[in-house]
């Protein structure tokens, strides 16, 4: 068998002519192109990249394996006929033919490469090492990178570290101003769970605002008993967001009792979108501290906050939300007041009647008319009460609603309501709609 074959290789690369690879049953495979007729994009290279890596590896395994070691750093030393690292890229792959205690000077060979793309190959192979020589590479490299991929690939290889290595890593990592701090706390999951309480703490001051808020979705990985201190901690923070990802987050990662106050000083923050964050974000306490939560929310000083309050009555259990809907028909913004009236069959049935002749009481013309809108969610029997009141309004226009909808009563309640109309109405208008409407349902009932 020939030595090396290293210039043989180097000729495949640098050929004008396409070379036809032996596939493993020794009959000739496809034609790989020359290098500099195709880009550099693995996915197009699959077959070509596969069969290269197979005959490099079916050379290597033949060799002794003292002499490995050399064959794949002779391949990593000529660059000059390698201009994409592509043979040296395929190269790496063989180190695991390589003796252990050998393979260190292959990574190292690669980490030093000017080729990026090839230091960062080196740097995924490290687990190919003993598990002592592993960290020394990674910080050399974390040390040595000067762009986030870089980095990012650095960082990923934390997790074939011995545990002792990660936790010190993570800290130098903390402290360099030149190492990106959002990347190293996305491997908190790495480090042992007693040890990642400081870490979190730090990165919730880090100045950088993408890092304090890659570490709030790290709490996840933080004790139980650690979380509700890093998450108050957060709404010190001067960034808005910050404070409302502690809401979205804290709001299933905490405990059901701690959820409470989270939320409650979310809806006391003084940023809408925190408060938004925290309104919509009650379903995820027990029922039975829903409605303290509900409240606060109806009592903010922004129209959206409390219409967001509103919609969130449907949660609190059913008993506990008459009160409720009394400070929701009492808000400024009439739509809201309206949208509490159509809102009357959350209410127990037995509630209803008692709640819509409430709102009816109210000073303002808008609010009496919208009311009678409720008559619908009631039985025929609770109708009558409502109309009645109506029918004694000051105002005319609420009058003729309520002659309108007399047809809700019950037959005998009709009779009885038509007849207050003709005996007290002044308004010619109403008395004559009165008796038209009278006499239509009057045909209507002798029909049937």
């Amino acid at each position: 068998m020939e030595k090396m074959g290293i210039e043989q290789w180097h000729m495949h690369a640098s050929s004008n002519m396409k070379v036809d690879i032996p596939n493993s049953n020794g009959e000739q495979g496809k034609s790989i192109p020359q290098i500099e007729e195709r880009p550099f994009v693995y996915e197009k290279m699959k077959f070509s990249f596969e069969a290269m890596e197979r005959t490099m590896a079916e050379k290597i395994i033949f060799l002794p394996e003292n002499e490995r070691a050399q064959f794949i750093l002779d391949i990593l030393e000529d660059t000059s006929v390698d201009p994409n690292a592509d043979i040296r890229l395929i190269a790496f792959q063989l180190i695991k033919f390589v003796p252990e205690n050998e393979r260190a000077s292959i990574v190292l060979k690669g980490l030093k490469d000017t080729h990026r793309v090839l230091s960062v190959r080196a740097l995924q192979n490290i687990h190919y090492l003993p598990i002592d020589q592993r960290a020394p590479f990674v910080v050399q490299y974390l040390e040595k990178a000067n762009d986030y991929w870089v980095q990012e690939n650095a960082i990923k290889q934390m997790q074939h570290l011995p545990e002792k290595d990660r936790v010190e890593i993570m800290r130098k990592g903390l402290e360099n101003p030149h190492i990106s701090h959002a990347l190293i706390i996305k491997q908190m999951w790495t480090i042992p769970t007693d040890e990642r309480t400081p870490f979190l703490q730090k990165g919730l001051e880090d100045p950088d605002l993408e890092t304090r808020s890659g570490t709030i979705r790290e709490i996840y990985y933080a004790p139980i008993e650690k979380r509700e201190g890093l998450f108050n901690k957060c709404f010190e923070d001067s960034d808005p967001k910050i404070r409302r990802l502690a809401v979205e987050y804290g709001s299933y990662l905490l405990p059901y009792k701690e959820r409470v106050f989270l939320l409650r000083k979310g809806l006391r923050d003084k940023d809408i979108s925190v408060r938004e964050s925290a309104i919509r974000r009650i379903d995820r306490v027990l029922e039975e501290e829903q409605a303290e939560l509900v409240r606060l929310g109806l009592n903010n000083q922004d129209v959206s906050i409390r219409r967001l309050a509103f919609k969130a009555i449907e949660l609190v259990p059913i008993e506990n939300r008459l009160s409720l809907m009394r400070i929701a028909s009492s808000d400024p913004n009439p739509d809201i007041r309206f949208d509490v009236i159509r809102g009357v069959e959350l209410l127990e049935e037995k509630d209803r009647a008692l709640f819509i002749q409430e709102v009816f009481r109210s000073s303002d013309v808008r609010t009496r008319l919208d009311s009678l809108f409720g008559i619908n969610y009631l039985q025929e029997r609770d109708c009558s009460n409502v109309i009645r009141l109506a029918l004694e309004d000051k105002d005319a226009s609420v009058r003729r609603e309520a002659i309108l909808l007399i047809r809700k009563a019950s037959p005998n309640e009709q009779r009885a309501l038509y007849q207050k109309v003709l005996d007290e109405e002044k308004d010619e208008d109403l008395l004559s709609l009165a008796r038209r409407l009278q006499k239509n349902n009057s045909s209507i009932d002798s029909h049937i």
